[in-house]
């Protein structure tokens, strides 16, 4: 399954490969350019479904990185799916936070959030 993903501004993301999952509910937020990353992969942080569907897909799925910002309630789709498939070591970082996505409590705790969280247990 390939799409094609375009920001609101000047960039364009390249066609990549994404599983139903992912592209199931992708509706934009804003016409900011924030990008979310997941394993070298650029997408538009603008796309809702992303947002709510960016969890590992399989267990070299590792990492999910959102670059130079703060998460607030309107990324609360994220956090409230960011929760591995596996036991694996999964990690969520946000700015120079870090989190264990194996923690429920992200689910449930962390929207919205400011400061200098370092865990959450």
């Amino acid at each position: 399954m390939i799409n094609n993903f375009k920001t609101f501004k000047t960039h364009t993301v390249p066609s990549i490969t994404v599983s139903a999952r992912l592209r199931r509910k992708f509706a934009p937020l804003s016409s900011s350019s924030t990008v979310l990353e997941r394993k070298n992969v650029p997408f538009n942080s603008n796309w809702m479904g992303l947002e709510r569907d960016a969890i590992p897909l399989s267990r070299s799925s590792t990492v999910l990185k959102r670059k130079n910002v703060t998460f607030n309630s309107n990324w609360i789709s994220l956090q409230r799916d960011a929760v591995p498939l596996s036991r694996s070591s999964t990690v969520l970082k946000c700015k120079n936070v870090t989190f264990n996505s194996n923690w429920i409590s992200l689910q449930r705790d962390a929207v919205p959030f400011k400061g200098s969280f370092k865990t959450l247990k």
